[in-house]
């Protein structure tokens, strides 16, 4: 096992700078998740760690080796990707033995590593099997099990999951938490997927146009987002947003409406005001509570998301499922003051 450093890595194709000077000091065993939308950079720093991109300017280092001229090879790290690359005419013993077989590991070693990942992975009675014969989600047992045989001090996990459907999705995520439990090996795990980033990582760190925009535990970025833009990545339903004006000791909202203001801020001082859906309350106090009409309803069992209009803003609020209301329907939605988020409205940055 092996910490790993990025310090202020650069990756330009020609003019077009993808990741801008990235640090980040992920520890010894940690399982840390980059998260972003498309095109944010995520997969390109994840490929200069593995030694599959060039650095153009930069340090990694994993454990105490600069690996930046190493290749691949060199570099003691495994990568699983989210296509399986596996070899379709060699059974699934053969697949997860071959870079073993490669680097002249001893045969009955080889046999040794192979039942254990396979028995850790639940896939021990697939083994003389090929891939065409397997399911996606044991296609990715099998990937995941050919890297961890080769015990390298770093796990790399390129969007693992994103061939799989929803319920083999929840499964092999639930594996891969498993697995980081069990052999407590450094993992560095990219996805687009937030609830992947949120349910798996010690810490996650969310990227924007090439540039890290928060680094936190699950629980900090949830809680204390950095700015909007966070606040509107994590969580399911986003994170609902609204303009409003700071006036005395309230925030008022086009429209009418107004909400406690909990922290102090200037008289007349225009903010984005972020609300999360499930920190809506079905209360009648007055002091916090807004007067809007409802637009969609959408029953889900255990709950209600109930569509409104606040201002210009569309927000949704997660209700009880006993609610019951009919499109236009004039409602009272409370807020708790304290679970309010505020952000400069230039900046778009987290008022502290």
């Amino acid at each position: 096992m092996a910490s790993v450093s990025l310090q202020k890595l650069d990756k330009s194709y020609g003019a077009v700078q993808i990741v801008r000077g990235i640090d980040l000091e992920i520890a010894d065993g940690e399982l840390v998740v980059l998260v972003g939308p498309s095109g944010c950079g995520k997969s390109t720093t994840l490929r200069m760690v593995a030694g599959l991109e060039s650095v153009t300017d930069g340090t990694i280092r994993i454990g105490n080796r600069v690996v930046n001229a190493l290749p691949p090879r060199e570099r003691d790290i495994a990568m699983v990707f989210q296509d399986y690359a596996l070899y379709p005419h060699k059974t699934v013993a053969e697949n997860m033995g071959f870079s073993l077989k490669v680097r002249g590991v001893d045969k009955a070693e080889a046999e040794r590593r192979i039942q254990d990942a396979a028995r850790m992975l639940g896939i021990a009675h697939l083994l003389d099997r090929r891939p065409g014969q397997l399911s996606g989600g044991q296609r990715q047992r099998v990937a995941m099990g050919r890297a961890i045989v080769r015990r390298p001090q770093v796990f790399l996990f390129d969007e693992p999951l994103s061939n799989l459907d929803a319920k083999l999705r929840g499964e092999v995520r639930t594996e891969i938490k498993r697995l980081h439990q069990a052999i407590g090996t450094t993992i560095i795990y990219v996805t687009h997927d937030q609830v992947e980033a949120m349910t798996l990582a010690d810490r996650i760190v969310i990227l924007k146009g090439g540039d890290i925009e928060q680094v936190g535990t699950p629980d900090e970025v949830y809680n204390r987002p950095a700015s909007v833009f966070v606040g509107g990545f994590i969580g399911s339903p986003a994170m609902n947003f609204a303009k409003a004006r700071a006036e005395g000791d309230r925030l008022a909202f086009a429209g009418g409406n107004s909400l406690p203001l909990a922290a102090r801020l200037e008289e007349g001082r225009e903010v984005i005001v972020g609300i999360r859906p499930e920190h809506f309350l079905n209360t009648a106090d007055a002091s916090s509570t807004l007067a809007v009409a409802a637009q969609v309803i959408e029953p889900l069992g255990s709950d209600t998301l109930v569509h409104f209009a606040l201002g210009e803003a569309v927000m949704t609020a997660r209700m009880p499922p006993t609610i019951r209301l009919e499109p236009g329907q004039v409602f009272q939605v409370g807020v708790d003051p304290t679970k309010i988020h505020l952000f400069d409205a230039s900046t778009e940055k987290a008022i502290l």
